[in-house]
């Protein structure tokens, strides 16, 4: 596994989670302070589910996360610089910090920000 989110690596994360029209990005867990460290994800974003795919400190798969967009309650997409992304579902409250420009995945963040502001409407 790599120690860097590459564009083979995102394109796999989509291959195996979404479908032909998904889109893949990277994520933080949004935070005040970094301690304890914050989680990675991979956002996999298709027209039925979101699916965040928790990484380990090496960025390889450790648990994923299936959410219908149907059962998200409420959503918001914020920030000029850095996209914050806080959406809710039934039982639990996400929040992420996506960065667009991040050198060699900027397509793929560009991509998945763009969908993300068609959710947000």
């Amino acid at each position: 596994m790599p120690l860097v989110v590459t564009k083979d690596f995102l394109n796999e994360m989509k291959e195996k989670y979404g479908n032909d029209t998904a889109v893949s990005g990277y994520a933080e867990q949004s935070k005040l302070l970094s301690i304890p460290v914050p989680k990675f994800y991979i956002v996999v974003l298709d027209e039925t589910n979101l699916t965040l795919i928790q990484l380990n400190f090496k960025l390889e798969e450790k648990v994923a996360t299936v959410i219908p967009i149907g059962s998200i309650e409420s959503f918001n997409l914020s920030g000029l610089y850095m996209k914050k992304v806080v959406f809710k579902t039934g039982d639990q409250t996400y929040k992420l910090v996506i960065r667009p420009t991040l050198i060699g995945i900027k397509e793929h963040q560009t991509v998945l920000i763009r969908k993300l502001e068609m959710l947000n409407r």
